[in-house]
């Protein structure tokens, strides 16, 4: 008592050493302490003199003032924390925290996310002594796994710990899992999240990981053991600080593997940073358990297992949980006498030790629409049942539920909270931001969505996919929710990081508008939403406001979203000005951060793999959003192959066939296999064997057989084949068969062989051509497609007989995996057929205009669970989805032609043979106009305001306004003949044209043959050509080759030090303001300008015969 009256003496004395904050927290510790001591003095004197037996109430009294105090402490230390916490993120400089931000991770895991309670003060004492025994000893194991079954309350305890841990000032970082969120159940968002928070609460910590994110920013993309290692293991040394990390419910992460692959990873590095105490609370799922036992984690590993406390301690908590709970609601109720003590046994007893048991019936009987008294006489006056009588009581008209009424309800009302609730940059983000860049987010979110909105933003689809019968309102709400509501919603689900579900949320509207509503306006609608977020995935995920400065100025043209909501863009630049699309494209292209060389798809359709010189990276196939990155050093020297269950993917590297376990991204096998070129690479179907057929003599063909065992490495050759075509191989059970074609007597052949200890042949089949081409085989349908010159056809081996024959040469042809479907390339097209009747009839065609794949091998691919394809040509990799309707792409096949005058910021483009031209003024916000010039457009040039088209016989002119329009033509947007100022013939076979000032020279075979003045068309003297003419006959145009000339570097806005980044994606400003996000088509340009013109423009000639001009 003398010790609590010289702390409350001495605030007084101490003010002036305290910030505000500071003094706050003081004064509320001092309060407290104060209320406890005068108790404490009332108490001393009630029980001066008297015996023990006579003061067993009043020692229960003071126990219970010892836990204040402790209480009181630790909520003061909390907020001392908690203030130093924040002092820290307002050190933090603004660079070092864009960098952090930008790190990907998992929102809403930390201990102080959510309603989260802790455990109710004297429950679970037994084992909270034992983890803070744990915790304060450093000389124990540096592993706690707090083992127990669903529903023991491990949650809570570790909310617990967290709290105290946080409070001494040791808790580094805390991940609670939840299987209800997609980021919160990633294993591999764990890691990059806990470096995440290790760097805000310690400098030194944040010192190392900064750097390490400036040079490689993909290592949170890398494999588990990366990930370990260098964001958390290395920072962590060179901190040197003693601290505990707390992961909740490792069980709920979604991990493939038989061990879990968090603690593999965490077994070999734990004992590198003894400072650090992880505490970790899981299920004792098998995966978990054995993750446990492995035997560089055993040994390191204190173990707590709540189900075994015994019953008596558990049902005592539980009593005194509900004891607690139900008086307050009593008491926030005003319900007098209630409950009964009966009526906590009768709860207890059904709880059967389950703390969560005990939490629902709290939850359920504080219902705010019924009385408390009425809702426990439900639970306590229920009989007990079996489960017969439950299924009776089940199907009872009483407790009937009808899942599809109250997911209508909720779906509605989901609608109704979006529709009335969204509105336009809700957080008031600043024109530009990436997400990562805005330092108060995650508060601007707090403040600004409710709950019941962001489980609207993230759910209604959820919902809306289980409802059935009359949905005339549903449409309604829909309708105004995709006309009015929709680029506002994904503003929020970007913030939220949950761009994923959005595209998850339109598939499945999609399906539900086919399935139920049958409202064909609207379902072309979501599959246009839905094609404007996979395709805009990128910029969408990392930036609200890029919505409208980048991915609604780069739709379509003819899309629905721009049409409907491209008048709400933020500003009016950046804008294209030239090179914007007519329509979507068919396929999308797969970015990939080095050129891809081999690619393929997981055995369960998940998961796209690409290899590259650099690394293997796996993507969604949904999002095309990267999710590992697991390095190559020796880059991939051949195919890629995933065993069949998924967990392991192999390549060859140098001289060596190397197997990756995909989870770790570690290498889990390497076997030298002699360096022979590789054609082919497949898993036995158990996956204990690896096949590769390789090149053993270019001239002759031959090709060489070679199988690995993967638990051995051993190496066995069952024998060499020829074969004039590269073979295909494939699993057949434990085993492997290769197809060979064999040219003999002026035919050729297709053999298939049996792999064992020699090549067996089994089947053989005379095509009748001299050459062919074959493509793999269908498993299902023992079906083989070959092509020579002239013919494609599909061979039913088992009939004997055709089920395709078609004219014409293909290159790569493919069986999707249940033989269904046939797709085949030709020129810049894939034509697929659909299996019908006995006979491939065709089904559609997707344009290829990028990708000319008529002369690749083994370029096509289905997906094996869904109507996707994936097509590759020269490093790049297109994704087409077949399930929807075909697309009306418009493409340009032939050169375009792109002018920028000197003065006047006017551009002219059209394209070769065309006759329409469009003119545009960079300096006014008038829009494009179109000329129908009746000529042929052969070559354009530009001299001032004066405009020339050069046909074969023909050259025009124009004067352009300062509106950017022709004299005489209405701007109406509509092509018309424009009036020339003057129009001569010309008399040559190939006429070229030159233009120098006012000077317009027609050229032939290098020699001036008409020379004309450009205002007026009157004829002047031949002039003499000169290199300076050719200098000035090329600047400012771009030509189908691409090259640039004569264009002088700006001198403000965009400048050189901002291309550095396009390639990666962005244009930025030289203060590092991303403007405007570039397409992957867009990154592989030929040629490069810019140049200030009534504000700076951006020029990039690209590979497919066309060019884009930005204004900025």
């Amino acid at each position: 008592m003398a010790r609590l009256d010289r702390l409350c003496s001495e605030e007084d004395n101490d003010d002036g050493l305290w910030d505000e904050n500071e003094r706050e927290h003081r004064a509320e510790l001092f309060d407290t302490l104060r209320l406890i001591n005068d108790n404490g003095n009332m108490l001393y004197h009630r029980i001066n003199g008297r015996g023990y037996n006579e003061c067993q109430d009043d020692i229960q009294t003071a126990s219970a003032m010892a836990d204040d105090i402790r209480d009181a402490i630790v909520d003061y230390q909390m907020a001392q924390q908690r203030t130093i916490y924040d002092m820290n993120d307002r050190l933090i400089d603004a660079a070092d925290l864009s960098v952090l931000n930008s790190c990907r991770r998992a929102h809403g895991v930390g201990h102080q996310h959510g309603d989260r309670k802790g455990c109710l003060r004297g429950t679970r004492e037994t084992v909270l002594n034992e983890i803070e025994s744990w915790a304060r000893d450093f000389e124990k194991p540096p592993v706690f796994w707090l083992n127990g079954l669903a529903g023991t309350g491990k949650s809570t305890i570790a909310k617990t710990v967290s709290e105290w841990v946080f409070a001494d000032g040791k808790l580094g970082a805390s991940f609670f899992c939840s299987r209800d969120f997609e980021d919160r159940s990633n294993l591999h968002l764990i890691f990059p999240t806990l470096a995440f928070q290790l760097a805000h609460k310690y400098p030194t910590f944040r010192s190392v990981l900064i750097p390490l994110l400036r040079s490689n920013p993909d290592i949170v993309h890398e494999p588990l053991t990366n990930q370990m290692r260098e964001l958390i293991v290395g920072p962590l040394k060179s901190a040197d600080v003693w601290t505990v990390i707390v992961i909740d419910a490792l069980d709920e992460c979604g991990d493939e593997e038989p061990q879990s692959a968090i603690l593999s990873v965490l077994g070999r590095f734990v004992e590198r940073i003894p400072k650090v105490k992880f505490f970790i609370t899981g299920r004792p799922e098998p995966r978990i358990k054995t993750g446990f036992r492995l035997p560089l984690l055993v040994n390191s590993t204190d173990t707590f297992v709540l189900h075994d406390i015994h019953p008596s301690l558990v049902h005592s908590d539980i009593r005194l949980f509900l004891k607690h709970e139900l008086s307050e609601v009593a008491r926030r109720r005003r319900v007098q006498g209630w409950p009964s003590d009966e009526d906590i046994d009768v709860l207890c007893h059904r709880a059967g030790g389950l703390f969560i048991y005990a939490v629902a019936t709290v939850k359920f009987l504080d219902s705010s629409t019924r009385l408390p008294e009425r809702q426990l006489d439900v639970i306590v006056n229920f009989p007990e049942h079996t489960g017969h009588e439950g299924k009776t009581r089940l199907n009872s008209k009483t407790f009937w539920i009808s899942p599809e009424i109250l997911h209508l309800e909720l779906a509605m009302n989901c609608l109704r909270v979006m529709n009335n609730g969204l509105g336009r940059n809700l957080l008031s983000l600043p024109d530009y931001a990436l997400n990562s860049e805005v330092g108060d987010l995650e508060t601007r979110i707090d403040d600004r969505i409710s709950d019941a909105l962001r489980y609207a933003c993230r759910s209604w689809h959820s919902h809306l996919t289980k409802t059935e019968g009359d949905v005339a309102d549903m449409v309604s709400h829909l309708r105004t929710f995709l006309e009015e509501k929709f680029l506002v919603w994904l503003e929020v689900v970007s913030v939220l990081g949950a761009v994923r579900g959005a595209i998850v949320g339109l598939e499945q509207l999609i399906i539900w508008l086919k399935k139920v509503s049958g409202n064909e306006e609207l379902l072309e609608t979501a599959r246009d939403y839905s094609r404007f977020v996979v395709t805009f995935f990128e910029p969408i995920s990392v930036s609200a406001t890029h919505i409208y400065h980048s991915a609604l100025e780069l739709s379509p043209l003819s899309s629905i979203v721009r049409k409907r909501y491209y008048c709400q863009r933020y500003s009016s630049l950046p804008r294209v000005m030239v090179g914007t699309w007519e329509s979507w494209e068919e396929g999308i292209i797969i970015p990939s951060k080095d050129r891809c060389r081999s690619y393929t798809w997981s055995p369960c359709g998940q998961f796209i793999a690409t290899g590259s010189f650099k690394a293997v990276e796996i993507r969604d196939p949904l999002s095309l959003e990267l999710l590992s990155t697991i390095p190559t050093p020796g880059g991939i020297a051949g195919l890629l192959a995933y065993s069949a269950d998924g967990r392991f993917i192999a390549s060859l590297c140098g001289t060596s066939l190397v197997i990756w376990d995909i989870q770790t991204g570690g290498v889990a096998k390497e076997i030298d296999h002699g360096g022979a070129e590789n054609r082919c690479l497949v898993w036995s179907l158990d996956g204990s064997t690896v096949a590769i057929v390789g090149c053993e003599g270019a001239r002759d063909r031959t090709w060489v057989v070679r199988t690995y065992d993967v638990a051995s490495g051993a190496t066995h050759s069952p024998g060499t084949l020829e074969s004039t075509d590269e073979p295909q191989l494939w699993a057949d059970g434990t085993s492997f068969r290769v197809m060979a074609t064999r040219w003999s007597d002026g035919t050729c052949t297709i053999n298939i062989f049996e792999v064992g200890s020699i090549l067996t042949e089994t089947e053989c089949f005379h095509i009748g051509t001299e050459y062919c081409t074959i493509g793999p085989f269908s498993q299902t349908t023992h079906r083989i497609s070959y092509s020579d010159y002239e013919n494609l056809a599909i061979l039913d081996f088992r009939h004997s007989r055709y089920s395709l024959k078609e004219e014409g040469f293909f290159g790569s042809h493919c069986f999707s995996p249940d033989g269904s479907l046939f797709a085949a390339s030709k020129f810049q097209s894939v034509h697929i057929w659909e299996y019908n009747s006995r006979r491939y009839a065709r089904w559609r065609k997707v344009s290829i205009p990028d990708l000319s794949t008529s002369s690749l091998r083994n370029s096509l691919r289905f997906s094996p669970t869904s109507p996707s394809l994936l097509g590759y040509c020269d490093g790049i990799l297109k994704l087409w989805r077949l399930d929807g309707p075909p697309i009306d792409a418009h493409h340009q096949s032939y050169e375009q032609f792109v002018i920028l005058s000197r003065c006047g910021g006017y551009i002219v483009a059209s394209h070769q043979g065309d006759r329409v031209v469009t003119t545009t003024n960079l300096l006014s916000q008038t829009p494009p106009y179109v000329i129908d010039t009746n000529i042929a457009v052969r070559e354009l040039a530009l001299t001032g305001n004066i405009l020339l088209v050069l046909d074969y016989d023909t050259i025009a002119a124009w004067r352009l306004t300062k509106e950017g329009v022709v004299d005489g033509v209405c701007a109406d947007g509509r092509a018309r003949r424009g009036n020339t100022i003057w129009t001569i013939q010309v008399r040559s076979d190939l006429p070229r044209l030159l233009v120098q000032d006012q000077t317009v020279v027609i050229e032939e075979g290098g020699k001036a043959i008409h020379t004309y003045h450009t205002g007026t068309g009157e004829p002047l003297k031949p002039v003499q050509l000169n290199p300076r003419w050719w200098d000035h006959r090329w600047g400012g145009m771009l030509l189908g080759d691409f090259h640039v000339y004569g264009w002088d570097t700006p001198t403000k806005g965009i400048g050189p030090p901002s291309w550095d980044t396009l390639r990666e994606g962005w244009v930025k400003d030289l203060e590092g303001n991303h403007l405007l996000w570039l397409p992957v088509e867009w990154r592989d340009y030929q040629d490069i300008a810019s140049r200030s013109c009534g504000g700076t423009a951006l020029w990039l000639g690209l590979t497919e015969s066309s060019v884009v001009i930005i204004k900025f």
